[in-house]
């Protein structure tokens, strides 16, 4: 609900907001977590330009959300289609999977999830050289 209000102040106020909390300034490295609008990537790509802007896109499969979805709310059973159907939750697995960068798969090993965002950023150092 506080997420619906900031965002009708408009994304520039949404994003920059976001941004303000996390103390960025430009020139510093910083990872967003939690993206769930084309608009507010769109927005952060704008606002921190020249610095590039990845997407890394966490996927997990259906039975794994049911199953944390239940643990998060005590047992209680909340439908994952009608949680999709909300506004946050409307561009994550179709808009935002489209535009992702890099896809790991969050039933791997935490480790190996690691591991390969790692290589995947390192790949960026060793073109950049």
């Amino acid at each position: 609900k506080a997420g619906d209000f900031l965002i009708s102040r408009g994304w520039n106020a949404f994003c920059n907001g976001v941004l303000a909390e996390a103390n960025w300034k430009p020139g510093y490295n910083l990872i967003v977590d939690g993206v769930r609008h084309l608009e507010a990537l769109n927005m952060l790509k704008n606002i921190v330009k020249p610095a590039p802007i990845y997407l890394i896109y966490v996927t997990v499969n259906e039975q794994e959300r049911r199953s944390r979805l239940k643990a998060r709310n005590n047992g209680e059973y909340m439908d994952l289609e009608e949680l999709e159907m909300h506004s946050t939750e409307k561009q994550v697995k179709t808009t935002l999977f489209n535009r992702a960068d890099l896809v790991v798969d969050n039933l791997c090993s935490e480790d190996r999830v690691v591991i390969d965002i790692v290589t995947w950023i390192r790949s960026f150092q060793i073109t950049a050289d």
